[in-house]
């Protein structure tokens, strides 16, 4: 999806009205969360009123905007997605606003759960990485315990998955994230990693994890992959490539966007969770 004037437009009045707000959990200014979620959506639709609302879609909720106001400026369809993902009453106690929420979001257009399925996303991202940088200080930053919070993105991903439209990457990196999540709010919970592999069949990139740690060196040109060890990858060895004995390019999938090194299609992680044994 290009750059258009109404996505411009809505980028500009977005800037304005949350100017001077920011993040609880990292304190970042607010604009960062919608232009997140917009860039989320450009990888799963073209369509123009759907990454507007994108944009918007906390402007009603969180600003001074009005409904009204935003069908003047960019039509009743806009207006009309904005207002499907948008809390109804903020005086309500926490648990009956996410009660209401949800019950709506099951009738909402498939276009209104692709929003709010971005507007997860990008929440849950913002949260892992809360956590990974405060730790339990983290838990200070939110209107909610993180276990109420995960709760109801749990709840919203059942809704999403009952969405035959919904696209399946989209779904599985929101669980990907989920599971991030709940190993830092749960650190006695270990990340067992058994195999990354592409999702691209014609690429076929595929690294066997025999290690914890979470990094793997590659060969772009053998599309060969391998988990080192701790000691190994710590001792900063090097790693040469056995068919075509060039030198091995280093991946660590909690700093990258688990994108596969040869041919940018996502990669899919088969891990899982078990206590530490320390």
């Amino acid at each position: 999806m290009k750059l258009t004037p109404r996505i411009q437009k809505a980028i500009n009045l977005a800037a304005a009205k949350h100017d001077g707000q920011a993040r609880k959990g990292d304190d970042l200014p607010y604009i960062v969360h919608p232009f997140s979620v917009a860039l989320i959506l450009m990888d799963y639709t073209e369509n123009e009123d759907v990454i507007v609302a994108g944009i918007l879609h906390d402007t009603i909720e969180d600003t001074d905007y009005t409904k009204e106001q935003m069908e003047d400026d960019f039509g009743a369809r806009v207006a009309e997605l904005v207002i499907d993902v948008t809390e109804k009453d903020k005086n309500l106690p926490w648990q009956e606003r996410k009660d209401d929420y949800l019950k709506h979001l099951k009738i909402s257009t498939f276009e209104s759960k692709l929003i709010c399925a971005a507007d997860k996303l990008h929440n849950l991202q913002s949260m892992f990485e809360a956590f990974r940088k405060f730790g339990k200080e983290a838990e200070k930053r939110f209107n909610a315990p993180s276990d109420k919070k995960l709760w109801f993105y749990e709840e919203c991903l059942k809704i999403f998955k009952l969405e035959s439209q919904m696209p399946l990457e989209l779904i599985k990196n929101i669980e990907s994230v989920l599971d991030d999540v709940r190993s830092l709010e749960h650190p006695e919970l270990k990340r067992k990693i058994f195999f990354v592999s592409c999702e691209n069949d014609d690429c076929g990139f595929t690294v066997k994890f025999e290690h914890l740690n979470e990094a793997f060196f590659f060969c772009k040109g053998c599309k060969f992959g391998i988990n080192p060890s701790s000691e190994d990858l710590m001792s900063g060895k090097k790693y040469i490539c056995d068919k075509c004995k060039k030198e091995m390019e280093r991946y660590d999938l909690y700093e990258e966007d688990n994108v596969c090194p040869i041919c940018n299609d996502m990669l899919e992680v088969c891990f899982k969770f078990s206590k530490s044994e320390n």
